[in-house]
């Protein structure tokens, strides 16, 4: 029998075998989505757990400064305009963290 395939079967053979030759590159096209979408969200995840290390060093650093009298003006004592100025700065970039 397999001499005598009729014409139909092979147009049915080349349509199927052209359906998954599209489906193959597809699929090739969407993993390639997905794997830059996937090294985006891993770029971004870096970025965050790196600002919260920053976060977590300063507010370590405030806690150490705060322990240690070193002499500095306090918060009774006068700053002149340019340290207060710098003061505040800080502590909106870097607000502590209140825990209940």
């Amino acid at each position: 029998m397999w001499p005598f395939i009729d014409i139909s079967t092979r147009k049915q053979l080349s349509g199927v075998l052209e359906r998954l030759e599209r489906l193959e590159r597809e699929n090739k096209a969407i993993r390639g989505e997905w794997e830059d979408a996937y090294d985006r969200l891993m770029k971004l995840v870096g970025r965050f757990t790196k600002r919260a290390q920053q976060i977590e060093q300063h507010e370590a650093e405030v806690v150490t400064e705060a322990a240690i009298p070193s002499g500095a003006p306090t918060a009774t004592s006068p700053l002149d305009p340019v340290s207060q100025r710098i003061l505040d700065r800080r502590r909106r970039m870097f607000p502590v963290k209140r825990e209940a």
